[in-house]
This record gives structure tokens, sequence and C-alpha cells, in this order.
């Protein structure tokens, strides 16, 4: 373990090694199968190369307090062949080698495990957090369950701002995208109940300072609805390598603007959602209000992510 810790990741140098070590997964429609993932949000973790004696290269992650942990399930996990029981024994060897790095340290811990991997044996169990995926084709056609209060979002939108246009972001917009989403994360600061609100608002903070950064070496794509004199909108995605998924990675709205959401992403898929299937919302990050909102808007699937940590006394919790 002692040598992976030369490679650390950051938004500015390892995202190509990082690129590499997710290309092992292939294509799908999970946020975490996109460097712009760890990149954006990696304030109180640190990631790092690590290269298991018995699985080859895995991206690992090391918390604030020492903690070793695994920030995505190991690519074996995904093997069609690959029985729950073979899982656990998968896992619990991965668990084995982050237990014996130097230093006294809290149980090791894997993040970001799918219900259809989760393996048998002595784990616990935790749900983490569900990311929500909306159907193309029923968003631009307004279609499907959620097809009427999509239309009445649209129609009052497009009745307040008549003269709103799509655009993708281009370098000289950097003043005007940096003041709204300053602002909107000023809001969700000054609206925080609860210390992990507040931090969680810090760290979306940072992720707009880095979008951009990753957006010129083309990791992510930014688009902006404006209307003349004033940006509405913000959003950042990124594609997934087949093309199929567009992962809204970050929204930023101007000051007394609604129904923006679903009606900005309808706009970003008519003009190059070519070949996209889903847009995947992402979690909640934790926040309750988030959570409920996702739950409730139309949504086409939802992935159910679960933690998992050696049972100390062998309890298994299932979800």
């Amino acid at each position: 373990m002692t040598e992976g810790r030369a490679a650390v990741f950051s938004s500015e140098v390892g995202s190509s090694a990082l690129g590499e070590l997710l290309g092992r997964y292939g294509p799908g429609p999970f946020s975490w199968l996109h460097p712009a993932a760890h990149l954006l949000f990696s304030d109180r973790v640190t990631l790092l190369s690590w290269r298991s004696d018995s699985f080859g290269p895995l991206l690992a992650g090391e918390t604030a307090d020492g903690t070793l942990f695994l920030p995505l399930p190991p690519p074996a996990f995904f093997l069609p062949d690959l029985s729950p029981r073979a899982r656990g024994e998968c896992l619990a060897a991965l668990f084995s080698e982050l237990s014996e790095s130097p230093g006294r340290r809290p149980p090791p811990f894997l993040e970001n495990c799918p219900l259809g991997s989760l393996p048998s044996g002595r784990f616990l169990i935790e749900p983490s957090e569900s990311e929500y995926l909306v159907s193309a084709q029923a968003l631009c056609n307004l279609s499907g369950k959620g097809g009427r209060s999509l239309r009445w979002e649209g129609n009052r939108f497009r009745r307040d701002h008549p003269k709103a246009r799509l655009r993708p972001v281009v370098p000289e917009d950097e003043p005007e995208i940096r003041h709204l989403s300053t602002g909107f994360v000023r809001r969700r600061q000054e609206s925080a109940r609860s210390e992990i609100d507040a931090l969680l608002a810090a760290d979306l903070a940072r992720a707009f300072e880095r979008a951009p950064g990753l957006g010129a070496r083309g990791m992510l794509e930014g688009w902006v609805l404006e209307e003349p004199g004033r940006l509405l909108g913000l959003q950042w995605y990124g594609r997934s390598p087949d093309g199929k998924t567009l992962v809204c990675f970050l929204e930023a709205r101007g000051n007394g603007v609604s129904n923006l959401g679903s009606v900005m992403t309808r706009e970003v898929l008519l003009k190059a959602g070519e070949g996209v299937r889903f847009v995947n919302l992402m979690g909640s990050s934790g926040i309750d209000g988030v959570e409920r909102a996702k739950r409730d808007r139309p949504h086409d699937l939802v992935l159910p992510l679960f933690r998992l940590r050696p049972a100390s006394l062998g309890t298994r919790l299932r979800p």
C-alpha cells in the first residue's frame, strides 16, 4: 500500500491515471464511473492509486482521520458469472489488504456498491444514497408518467422567460458563471440547517470553481440558459464513455428563478443528446430536502447504492 501512496489524484494532476483506472469498468449509468465524480468532490478525501496484491491497480481513498476505503467496487464485482459468495471472498481479501497498511487505522469500508452487486459474507451493509435516472426520450417527448408536470413546468418557465435561450459555456463566460454559482452557493449556505449542510455547501462551492477547468480539458460540458442581460441557469454534465448517459454533476439557478432544472435538461438533450438514453440526476449528498425533491420528481430508474464494512461480530445486515 505504501507504493500506491505515491500517486495522489486531484483536480490538477493525475486525471489521466484516474481515467485509466475507471476505464477498467467499461460503460455504465453510475456517476462514479466518470472521473469528474472524483475530481469535483474529493475535498475531504485523498484519492490514491493502489496496486492490490491480488486484484491489480485499484482506486482507494483516505479520509481525514486516516480511514482507508474503496470509493467504488473492484471491477471483478461486475463479472456476469461472479456469485455473491465470490464477491464476498474478493471483498474480504481487499479489506484484509487495506487493514494491513502501516499505522493504526479505523476499519476500512467500501462505497457505492449497487444492489445487484452486493456480496454475501460477514459485512455490515448500510444504504448510502440512490441515483435517479430519467429517460431521455420521455424527457424530450414530455411523455410517460411525468409528462404532464414537466409540460406545466416548461410552459410556466417560458411564460416567465420568453426570450430564454440555451448555449454552451465559452471561456468568456467565466466572470458571469462565477457570479451565478457564487450567489447560488451563498443562498445554500444561508439556508443550511446543520453542520453537514454547511460542509456540503462548501464542497459545492469548490466543485463550481473546478468545473470550468475540467470543461476546458474536455471532461465536462457546460451549458447556460440566458435571457438578455442575465444568466438564468448553469449546468455541468459528464458523458459516459458509450455516450448513453449524461450525468448532471452541477446545477445553479439565478436568484428567483424556478422550474429551471427539467426545462434546461430537456433543451440540452434536444441540442446535444443524440444517442443519450438516460440522464443521471445523481443523489442527494445526504440532504433530506434534495432527496425528497429528486424522489418526488418524475424519474424512470432508481439505482440504490450501499456502503459495506467488515462485521466485527460476524453480523450481516440486509439492506
